[in-house]
């Protein structure tokens, strides 16, 4: 035979280098992400922290020297130059002013020039010399730097030769200006102070520190002051996007990351002190190069351990291997060949050893179970008696019943308290299946037939060899209380039997059934009691029992009355007297058919309750006759017949009470005019006065003479507003005896005369 290629080696080898592979390179490109974002949060962090010392530097520089020319702006040399004219004989005056000017011409502060230029005299002084401003060039800028409402504020100065174009190759601005007015807190200017700083000189600045990145000052607006040298030459104007970005965003002190273009990105941070952005851009490889040596790593070291997991998993799965090949190879020859495509190895010895097994066992178990459900189902239909006689010999050989007991007997139990128990009846059937495996276990086999459900009832047979019948009720009775405590104690559920009287033949099982049946019964009279035989009964007893006739009678008046409560022990106080004048079951049965007729009667001129009542398919006596216990009788008739006959009457009193009382109101709003009282009422309704009292004051929840009273008050007032009725005529009208009475009723009711309540509703 062709040897088959090891397919489960195989899929244990892919399952082994799965079960590697997915944690490594799940770990391993976590890892390398998250390496990844550390390194460029790292360079981010690292470049605004340069920006921020560049930043300080550059700023600390421009608050010196806006200091310094705060010191000059204040000096009385300065304010007293506001009164020189521009004249020869104020050079000694001029040269003064040109030293302090000079003076802040530092070597460290980068200024080329310090200017003054004096609005009120139309001159200007810088350290080119003294000039007429009317004759300089840059008059008109001047003159509208004294129109700025600010105290100080920084201003561009533009490339204005060819050379200089040449030399700012970035941008076209050469410098910066810082202007201070003078005097500082004046509402007009009388003149301007400005300190220029060359655009180099800042380009100086951003370039040291030793940092390649490169590196930017803008103002508000966005034009490009300075740029490092790093800066590329071809980035003449800031990107849109970018610039628009940080506009928005870029707040002072909270300095920002952005894209600045594709391949480079820009830490931001805006000042505080005069709102000039400064920028360092640096490219996307930086942060590439930093994070490649972190991806090689990570990359060997997966493929490293892949590598070892792959030997391991090829050394193990051989070794797992080897007894299952040959297992798989003998199991290959009890096979055919189609079948081998189905099955991997392990799979193929499974489906082997089974078959084997259902081979050696299958038969025996099949006719075993057939036999067991065969020999269930004969013994049910021999209780119920529904087997030939001329059969059943031939049966009970054939299922193995030939017993050698010389008596036996049929029990039945039934759970008694299933209702008040903590299982739903869902739970039933499971209930009773494993009541029937605890007579198994308590019953030995060798004394009794298997159990059989029939409806709710688990019913055994008997036998035993004990030769009086007094020696097997004893053995019988001895079972039955130990079947009944371990069915309280394990299963929590009280169980109630009925015991047939002994028989001689298997053939007598239906009549041994029938009895148990009906011995069953008797719990319905003898509530406190479990087990009950058959040959205990006394069917033939004569009734001396007296009927419970004013019992019956106060139980008709509770539901006349509408009374459930009173009716429902009206009922358990007749059924309690039958049961303590120890009738047996089918007396009780008898008694109570009486009382469900005259129950019955009462309630024929109701179509409704009547067709509620024969809804069921059965008969309402069928119905009585199979119950079997004095709860259940009493819980029926309760639920069938009082609870419904009371709420259908007291569904028709409600109907007449509205009706009495509409007409009632009727009658109050038709003969107020007259002596109308309840006693009238009762007359023309005929009905007694006592009975009316009552229903009136359930309807509209006041008395008759209340009412009464009201509905005339509310006349009198309408008659007041809408007529021009004297008071005595409203008062014969309402039939008051005299106005007085009426005005003092009024009073009482309103809290004001009739006189006084129609005033006010002209008023």
């Amino acid at each position: 035979m062709k040897r088959r290629p090891p397919r489960l080696l195989v899929r244990l080898m892919v399952i082994s280098i799965l079960v590697g592979a997915i944690p490594v390179l799940a770990l391993g490109s976590f890892s390398y992400y998250l390496f990844m974002d550390r390194v460029a949060n790292q360079v981010n962090q690292r470049n605004s922290q340069l920006l921020t010392e560049t930043q300080m530097r550059l700023e600390q520089l421009y608050t010196t020297i806006d200091f310094s020319l705060t010191q000059l702006a204040n000096a009385t040399l300065l304010q007293d130059a506001t009164e020189w004219e521009y004249s020869s004989s104020r050079f000694q005056s001029f040269n003064e002013l040109s030293s302090q000017l000079y003076r802040l011409q530092t070597l460290e502060m980068g200024i080329s020039n310090v200017f003054y230029v004096n609005f009120v005299k139309g001159w200007l002084l810088d350290d080119h010399g003294a000039f007429l401003l009317s004759e300089h060039p840059d008059r008109d800028r001047y003159v509208g730097y004294s129109e700025r409402s600010e105290k100080s504020f920084w201003v561009t100065q533009q490339a204005n030769t060819a050379a200089e174009n040449r030399a700012q190759s970035k941008s076209d601005i050469a410098a910066v200006i810082l202007m201070k007015r003078t005097p500082l807190h004046a509402m007009k200017p009388t003149g301007i102070l400005g300190v220029q700083i060359p655009r180099y000189e800042i380009e100086r600045r951003l370039s040291s520190g030793g940092n390649r990145d490169a590196k930017l000052m803008i103002d508000a607006d966005l034009h490009i002051l300075a740029a490092s040298e790093s800066f590329s030459s071809g980035w003449k104007q800031l990107p849109d996007d970018f610039a628009a970005q940080i506009k928005e965003t870029v707040q002072p002190g909270n300095p920002a990351t952005f894209k600045f273009d594709d391949s480079h990105l820009a830490v931001v941070n805006r000042s505080s002190y005069n709102g000039w952005y400064y920028i360092s851009v640096y490219s996307n490889a930086e942060i590439a190069k930093d994070a490649g040596s972190i991806r090689n790593t990570m990359f060997l070291t997966c493929f490293l351990v892949l590598l070892l997991t792959l030997l391991i998993a090829m050394a193990m799965n051989r070794r797992f291997y080897k007894p299952i090949r040959k297992l798989y190879d003998s199991a290959v020859r009890l096979s055919d060949s189609q079948a081998d495509n189905k099955y991997n190895e392990i799979e193929l010895i499974e489906a082997r050893l089974e078959a084997l097994m259902e081979t050696q066992h299958g038969k025996d178990e099949f006719i075993a179970g057939q036999v067991s459900q065969l020999r269930e189902l004969f013994l049910f239909k021999l209780l119920i008696g529904e087997v030939n006689p001329a059969e059943a010999e031939v049966k009970f050989a054939y299922y193995e019943l030939n017993t050698e007991w010389k008596q036996f007997c049929v029990v039945s139990l039934q759970i008694s308290n299933w209702e008040r128990s903590r299982y739903k009846e869902s739970d039933r059937d499971l209930m009773m299946m494993a009541v029937k495996n605890v007579m198994g276990e308590l019953i030995h086999a060798s004394n009794s037939l298997p159990a059989v459900t029939i409806g709710q009832s688990q019913v055994v047979v008997i036998g035993s060899m004990h030769e009086t019948p007094e020696q097997f009720r004893d053995y019988v009775h001895s079972l039955i209380v130990m079947i009944h405590a371990a069915v309280e104690r394990y299963l929590e559920l009280d169980a109630i039997f009925g015991i047939s009287r002994s028989i001689h033949s298997l053939k007598e099982a239906n009549r041994a059934y029938l009895e148990a049946t009906e011995a069953l019964k008797q719990k319905s009279v003898i509530i406190e009691q479990s087990l009950f035989f058959f040959e205990d009964l006394t069917p033939d007893r004569i009734i001396r029992v007296k009927y419970p006739a004013a019992l019956e009678k106060a139980l008709i008046k509770a539901i006349e009355e509408n009374d459930f409560e009173q009716a429902r022990e009206n009922l358990r106080l007749i059924s309690r007297y039958l049961l303590e004048a120890n009738v047996s079951y089918r007396e009780l049965q008898l008694y109570l058919v009486r009382l469900l007729v005259t129950l019955l009667t009462d309630s024929l001129d109701s179509d409704e309750f009547l067709s509620q009542l024969l809804n069921d398919q059965k008969t309402i006596f069928d119905q009585l006759f199979e119950l079997n216990s004095l709860d259940e009788i009493e819980n029926w008739i309760v639920g069938k017949v009082l609870l419904p006959f009371i709420q259908w009457r007291e569904e028709q009193s409600q109907k007449q009470y509205y009706i009495i009382t509409e007409q009632m109101r009727k009658m109050i709003h038709e003969q107020y005019q007259t002596d109308l009282t309840l006693e009238t009422c009762a007359e023309q309704l005929k009905y007694h006065p006592d009975y009316l009292r009552r229903v009136f004051r359930k309807g509209t929840g006041m008395s008759f003479s209340d009412y009464l009273a009201q509905h005339r008050l509310n006349v009198s007032k309408e008659l007041l507003e809408h007529t021009d009725l004297t008071i005595s005529d409203i008062a014969q009208q309402l039939n008051f005896q005299n106005s007085q009475n009426f005005i003092r009723y009024f009073k009482k009711m309103v809290g004001i005369t009739p006189g006084q309540y129609r005033q006010s509703l002209r008023d």
